[in-house]
């Protein structure tokens, strides 16, 4: 970037589910206090598992998209169930970095291609546009990313880059 010229930011909303819509609505007041700017709303459909509806929640994401705010598929559960197979390393990113919500960072293609399926389903009942998707905890296995792949996403983001797909 050239001093002269303008900058880009990007804010992200990372845990966005009914479980979590109050610590949500504190951030985005909070970041609205200094500037109103469209945010992307990292979005989980089944949260923990849970698929109760929020009316408040998704008349307010309703909203955001209304203003040119951005959605994002965020996992579907956040929660990491896939067996063990990981080395030392591995072991410690999943069980305390994450504290097991890297959902995506173990699972095998066909079942990292189901979830992101339901997500996506979860999203199209909805009428909701989603272009993006980025792994809870930004940890997403070769094989999760392979499934990533044969969907329409535009990006996906890691731990250290941007990644635009289908290019």
């Amino acid at each position: 970037m050239l001093p002269n010229e303008p900058g880009t930011l990007c804010v992200s909303i990372h845990d966005v589910a009914p479980d979590t819509w109050t610590e949500c609505e504190v951030l985005l007041q909070a970041i609205h206090a200094v500037a109103d700017i469209p945010l992307t709303w990292l979005v989980i459909p089944r949260y923990h598992g849970n698929d109760a509806r929020s009316p408040k929640l998704e008349d307010t994401l309703e909203r955001m998209l209304n203003q040119g705010h951005e959605l994002c598929l965020h996992g579907y559960t956040h929660l990491d169930d896939a067996p063990a197979r990981s080395g030392a390393i591995g072991t410690l990113v999943r069980n305390v970095y994450t504290e097991r919500e890297g959902e995506f960072a173990a699972l095998d293609e066909d079942e990292a291609y189901r979830r992101i399926a339901m997500g996506l389903d979860w999203f199209r009942a909805r009428g909701w546009p989603v272009s993006g998707f980025v792994a809870p905890a930004w940890l997403i296995g070769p094989a999760s990313l392979k499934a990533l792949r044969t969907f329409p996403f535009l990006y996906t983001t890691t731990y250290t880059r941007f990644h635009l797909l289908g290019q």
